[in-house]
């Protein structure tokens, strides 16, 4: 069985591996952009790279089809292992109720069962890369527009500007670099048009399914045993909104007058980023994972935090700075990769001393704050460091 370390970092590889096509994607942009600058006195070559930009971006949506295929694959592997690991806890409920215990390999009704969360979760990571949901920044229309049509934006953007006179062609290419590398692939995910880092966007889908894996095992369980009440999982630097349930057991009644009172806008336990999951349990004969002093505890660590650069934070809040920095590594990763394709040393060397500064922010505040460096979420695939 992989062990818990391994299946926590999964979903970080997975999101890595689709949006790996964003690289691919930066790179054709790059190279166009610097091609265009040989070319851009003459019209009929402007209309030449505009039909060569719609050719590229039917690479684009084959390498992302490919990748998400194969991630897939991952996913189903990654319930699996979620799955046998909380069927395996159950051994000694199943043993004090008498009932027969199956492992996971050998269960076909529970394999049916995370068999068609991993296909749902499949489906949703398909639709998050399909055409449609796809998105990048169009300096030109200063908003979030299709890949197609932000592709060729960007390309007439730089070319306009110059032929005006507005700027000169590197200025022009250094700032269609720099805004559509900010932002890379995007995808829009709900009605509102909001819209979501592709990567970012993958990596809360995966996790999603990840914990509805995790609690439909658990309903299913606790239902074969007769199990009449539940346990909220507990973790060290909580939200705020959860740490007062979390580790506590409570009937299913109690609970689901809980779960009633914090629906949406609220977030329930399982939803809205939450790593919580309630697992059944019989009340009275399975004795809670954690004391009420080892919760206390955990509460005063969370409050008791940390102080830096004459602010305090949490530890729960921590860890939203450290994402943040991640997110924004990525970011400039994404920017130095298609400076890189599209030629322009200047602003790898910038962008490069940005990449630096913010990693040894990062490594510096979770030193500090005495939490782990996750080196897969600095991690953009295609992006070489500049020396």
């Amino acid at each position: 069985m992989l062990s818990r370390d391994t299946l926590d970092q999964i979903p970080d590889v997975i999101a890595n591996r689709i949006s790996g096509a964003n690289e691919y994607m930066l790179k054709l942009l790059g190279n166009n952009i610097k091609r265009l600058g040989k070319i851009t006195d003459k019209d009929v070559h402007r209309l030449e790279e505009m039909y060569r930009a719609g050719v590229d971006i039917a690479e684009v949506e084959k390498e992302i089809a490919k990748r998400t295929k194969k991630a897939a694959e991952e996913v189903k592997a990654l319930f699996d292992a979620y799955a046998a690991e909380n069927l395996a806890r159950a051994y000694d409920a199943y043993k004090y109720r008498g009932e027969t215990y199956i492992p996971y390999e050998k269960n076909d009704y529970l394999q049916k069962f995370v068999e068609s969360y991993s296909r749902r979760t499949a489906n949703t990571l398909f639709n998050l890369s399909q055409t449609h949901a796809l998105r990048i920044f169009s300096a030109k229309q200063n908003k979030f527009v299709t890949l197609a049509d932000g592709y060729k934006d960007a390309i007439d953007q730089a070319v306009t500007n110059t032929a005006l006179g507005v700027q000169d062609y590197q200025s022009a290419m250094r700032d269609t670099i720099k805004k559509v590398g900010e932002n890379g692939i995007c995808t829009m995910e709900y009605e509102s048009g909001h819209v979501r880092r592709l990567d970012s966007a993958v990596r809360m889908n995966v996790l999603e399914g990840v914990r509805q894996v995790n609690q439909g095992i658990e309903d299913q369980i606790g239902e074969q045993l007769g199990a009449d009440g539940v346990e909220i999982s507990a973790h060290g630097y909580c939200a705020p909104d959860h740490e007062d349930i979390q580790g506590k057991q409570m009937t299913k009644a109690e609970y689901a007058k809980w779960d009633a009172a914090h629906a949406y806008p609220k977030r329930q336990i399982g939803k809205l980023n939450c790593h919580h999951f309630a697992f059944s349990v019989i009340l009275g004969v399975q004795e809670p994972i954690h004391t009420p002093e080892e919760l206390d505890e955990m509460k005063k660590k969370n409050a008791a935090g940390m102080d830096y650069e004459g602010k305090h934070y949490t530890m729960y809040q921590a860890t939203q700075v450290q994402r943040q920095l991640e997110t924004n590594i990525r970011k400039c990763q994404d920017v130095h990769i298609m400076a890189q394709a599209a030629g322009d040393t200047e602003l790898q060397r910038k962008i490069q001393n940005q990449i630096n500064l913010l990693k040894n922010k990062y490594v510096d505040f979770s030193k500090k704050a005495k939490l782990n460096v996750y080196s897969n979420r600095m991690k953009v695939e295609g992006y070489k460091p500049l020396k």
